[in-house]
């Protein structure tokens, strides 16, 4: 049965009331009830409310994924707070950045939070079981009829030190959340896996779906949310039945689970965030049929924009179709904002209640990114798609403007003022590519001031500083000038074809650089890269360290993350002599190694063609 209280907070009361010793948190240590997480979440309240926390009041929170957290979440929202959760594991100085522009009332913090000193700022402890509790008529009485009002403020990664908010009301969020259920029908026997950093909407889904649908969610131990291993243990141990994450994530756990078994609680797996491929697909179906699968597609703005159920999907591309309408109500159109004709690419607007309210301070830019529309209200995604004639909606690309880079969103133009913000830089322009198989990299041309001394090194870490390591580009290049078109503008297209200029056979190879070309799927790396610049992430550094350990070389995935490939190399280790690959190593394809990977002939053809054709 599905819950209907009017606001979070009364999710929560409802059903704590109803079911006091069900399960809501499962962590490594014990279970909490909803009872209890009820009566704490109240407690909590109490103190904030002796603290000044008044409906209205923006009140900020860095911390990581615990019980302690998600208590105060509660006791905030149940105040009438607009909250903004920050991920604790973002840049120090770019935390330090973001509360100084949010300004918030109060700043709750988790005890080992490491970011600049903060004023007002609350730690976020376990507090004694004897604390006096609000009472929740009172609660009632404070958030009477502010179902508009915001709930949370989610910043996105942005990529120039300045990211947007985004507001989010009670009645979006709820919306969300209970078309969620109404589509996915969770039991309360459902255990859904509590994975997401702070910062981002999922957030919501791992801890407010289980409160609509009445079941419990599973403490990932903090900082373990790009863990592999991890996640496969947390699942076999806490019998997890429902996970949202990237499809590429979903296809590292299923290609490095230890047996049949495991994993074999699963029964519900939502693909989110970034392009889902049919090669992808397969490989997950495979590996777990007894699970349903779920292409679920939505931005921070507006989360449920569509879904696909993946056990009906009829495969006649690459990617797989992000399906029918959500929560959302989506539509294409064509350059003159009229609908577009079944089958002819559009523009993707979307309308309903279930999605952001404003940017944060910004008019001007939640101006630019709606239009009216035939009497309703319709949020530019900035995606282009088209409706094929059995109803399904399809990506075709992104605009021209935003790009998905490791599942994020990023804005090109904004990457751009990053770099052109550093010193000794006069001009600089950043062009996404494709390497294959629907992968986006970044590349940027810079143009440096006169008499500057930059290198790639420099520019490298000064950009780091300000944006996530994402979102610097993984090839960089310097230029006198920057070729421009006739009427003026730069010539992108120009730019973009020296991309695909046959590359230098390097004259430095290895067995693991051979490695890192084939998980990473580029064409030409030297030893003196990092798998990051590459466009790889942790999830990358794990499946080389695996697949480096199959031929017999040890390498630690953090070392691969923080050193060049020539310091990877260094550091590792052969299990003996015996184990060191052959004088003439570099001779077999690297392709071959793939069918111990569990992959196909097909895949393994069709993933040769794709890099030779980056490279030829």
């Amino acid at each position: 049965m599905m819950l209907e209280g009017h606001n979070v907070i009364s999710l929560l009361h409802e059903v704590g009331v109803r079911a006091p010793r069900d399960c809501y948190i499962v962590t490594d240590e014990r279970a909490h009830t909803y009872g209890e997480m009820l009566q704490s979440s109240l407690q909590r309240a109490a103190l904030y409310s002796d603290l000044g926390v008044a409906p209205g009041d923006v009140i900020a929170i860095v911390s990581d994924r615990s019980v302690a957290t998600v208590e105060t979440l509660f006791a905030l929202l149940a105040l009438g707070a607009n909250v903004v959760p920050l991920d604790i594991h973002e840049p120090p100085q770019r935390v330090s950045d973001l509360l100084s522009q949010v300004g918030p009332k109060l700043t709750f913090m988790s005890p080992h939070a490491v970011i600049a000193t903060v004023s007002d700022s609350i730690a976020i402890e376990d507090i004694p079981a004897t604390t006096r509790q609000l009472d929740f008529a009172e609660i009632s009485t404070r958030i009477a009829g502010r179902e508009d009002a915001t709930a949370f403020t989610f910043f996105t990664t942005g990529s120039t030190g300045r990211p947007k908010g985004i507001e989010l009301s009670h009645k979006a969020v709820l919306s969300g959340q209970r078309w969620l259920q109404s589509a996915l029908k969770l039991a309360p026997d459902d255990r859904q896996l509590f994975r997401t950093t702070l910062g981002v909407t999922n957030l919501l889904r791992e801890i407010i779906w289980p409160l609509v649908a009445g079941c419990s969610c599973c403490l990932l131990t903090d900082g373990k949310h790009n863990d592999v291993t991890e996640h496969i243990e947390a699942i076999d141990r806490h019998s997890v039945t429902v996970i949202g994450t990237v499809p590429i994530l979903v296809e590292a756990l299923v290609s490095n689970r230890r047996s049949a078994a495991s994993l074999g609680s699963l029964r519900h797996v939502i693909c989110t965030s970034d392009v889902f491929l049919d090669e992808q697909l397969e490989r997950i179906s495979a590996a777990l049929p007894h699970a349903k699968i779920y292409n679920v597609y939505g931005l921070t703005e507006t989360p449920y924009v569509a879904y696909f159920d993946c056990a009906h999907t009829a495969r006649n591309g690459k990617q797989v179709p992000i399906g029918i309408p959500a929560d959302l109500s989506p539509i294409v159109l064509d350059d003159n904002l009229s609908q577009a004709a079944k089958g002819v690419p559009g523009r993707l607007y979307v309308h309903g209640v279930g999605m952001f309210s404003r940017y944060w301070n910004n008019p001007e830019l939640t101006g630019s990114r709606f239009i009216e529309f035939d009497g309703r209200r319709l949020f530019d995604t900035g995606d282009i798609a088209s409706v094929g004639d059995d109803g399904l909606i399809r990506l075709v690309g992104r605009s021209e403007y935003l790009v998905k880079i490791g599942g994020y969103r990023v804005e090109v133009s904004e990457i751009e003022d990053a770099i052109r913000g550093l010193d000794q830089i006069a001009e600089a322009c950043v062009i996404p590519f494709e390497i294959g198989n629907g992968t986006k990299r970044l590349a940027a041309w810079i143009v440096p001031q006169a008499g500057s001394r930059l290198t790639e090194a420099s520019v490298r870490h000064r950009l780091g500083k300000a944006v996530k390591p994402y979102m610097v580009p993984a090839v960089i290049k310097f230029t006198d000038t920057l070729p421009r078109t006739h009427n003026g503008k730069i010539d992108k297209k120009l730019l973009e074809r020296q991309l695909y200029d046959k590359p230098e056979k390097s004259q430095e190879t290895g067995t693991l650089v051979d490695i890192v070309q084939s998980v990473l799927n580029v064409s030409r790396i030297n030893l003196s890269d990092n798998i990051i610049a590459l466009g790889g992430d942790s999830i990358s550094a794990l499946l080389i360290s695996v697949r480096a350990h199959e031929i017999g070389l040890t390498i630690d995935p953090t070392v691969l993350l923080s050193c060049t490939i020539a310091e990877a190399i260094a550091s590792g280790t052969w299990g003996n002599a015996d184990d060191a690959p052959p004088a003439d190593a570099l001779e077999t394809d690297p392709m071959e190694s793939l069918l111990n990977y569990g992959w196909s002939e097909r895949d393994i053809r069709q993933l040769a063609s794709t890099i030779h054709a980056v490279a030829s």
